[in-house]
């Protein structure tokens, strides 16, 4: 397999970014000018990076990271977050895009990160133990 590249995503990489997270978890589509709309519009006083990844020249996963304001939060948590292509799926390759999006937060020196995926997601539970994350709960959302 080809190596990984990331970059930062503009706000002109909101549809291919809506795409790649469709692909990730089919169940819940992202809608490309939804997803613009929101990138347009952070909360004021949030800060917040995306990036994309590509692998052979291909698009695979959408990362990022949000917090909002360090005076507001007293625990200073971060959310991290990978979309990853389900066809992609390999056990190394989630542990390393998690633990790359989990770098780039830590240097906005939070007191946690938060990470979020579907409880039918093995991979990405293993890789996130793995990594040192706890599950803390679990929510039902239709």
């Amino acid at each position: 397999m080809s190596a990984v590249t990331y970059r930062p995503a503009t706000l002109d990489d909101a549809a291919l970014a809506s795409d790649v997270m469709t692909r990730a978890y089919p169940s819940l589509p992202q809608d490309p000018v939804l997803t613009r709309y929101r990138w347009e519009r952070v909360r004021s006083g949030y800060e917040s990076a995306r990036f994309l990844a590509d692998r052979g020249g291909e698009p695979i996963a959408f990362l990022g990271w949000i917090h909002g304001p360090w005076a507001k939060l007293p625990e200073r948590h971060c959310e991290v977050e990978v979309w990853l292509d389900q066809s992609q799926h390999e056990q190394e390759l989630v542990t390393e895009m998690w633990s790359w999006i989990g770098d780039r937060a830590m240097a906005e020196e939070p007191g946690l990160l938060l990470a979020y995926c579907g409880e039918d997601e093995p991979v990405m539970l293993d890789s996130l133990a793995a990594l040192g994350y706890k599950r803390e709960g679990a929510e039902k959302v239709w």
